[in-house]
């Protein structure tokens, strides 16, 4: 199944990082997606304000200028509605489960996953932020139907 061009917006510092996720999105035949890259959180949440149209963010969580779980929140804050997909190197498994308790729709470990994965990981993403979308839009509509 071709899945539709998918516009990734990756905030990463570590360009071998992106060249490497550059190289595992190249090529495949089941997967299109055109991936864009910021340095900073303060660059990507930048460009995410002037160009609302991307699908899903790959956020790095050792940036220069925000690290850890206040890069997440800066961006889960801002962009509530926005898939978001954890890239770490040095990420703690529990931190992980906190980081998906708290709205990411995955974790990846650097350096242990490969194309498959990847694509799999951002396309099960952008389901699942699909169906958040229509539970929420169900229970507003819920919420304003009269009662019998």
């Amino acid at each position: 199944m071709q899945i539709g061009d998918t516009r990734i917006l990756m905030i990463e510092d570590d360009k071998q990082d992106v060249e490497i996720i550059k190289e595992l999105l190249e090529g495949r035949h089941s997967f299109s997606a055109t991936l864009e890259h910021r340095k900073t959180l303060a660059e990507g949440i930048a460009r995410l304000h002037h160009h609302p149209a991307f699908d899903l963010i790959l956020l790095d969580l050792s940036l220069t200028d925000a690290h850890g779980l206040e890069a997440f929140q800066q961006i889960q804050l801002t962009f509530p509605e926005m898939p978001l997909i954890i890239l770490s190197g040095n990420l703690d498994p529990l931190q992980a489960l906190h980081l998906l308790q708290h709205g990411a729709q995955d974790c990846l470990f650097k350096g242990h996953f490969d194309a498959t994965v990847l694509c799999c990981s951002i396309q099960f993403a952008l389901e699942r932020q699909n169906l958040r979308s229509e539970l929420r839009e169900k229970n507003e509509s819920l919420k304003k139907s009269p009662k019998s």
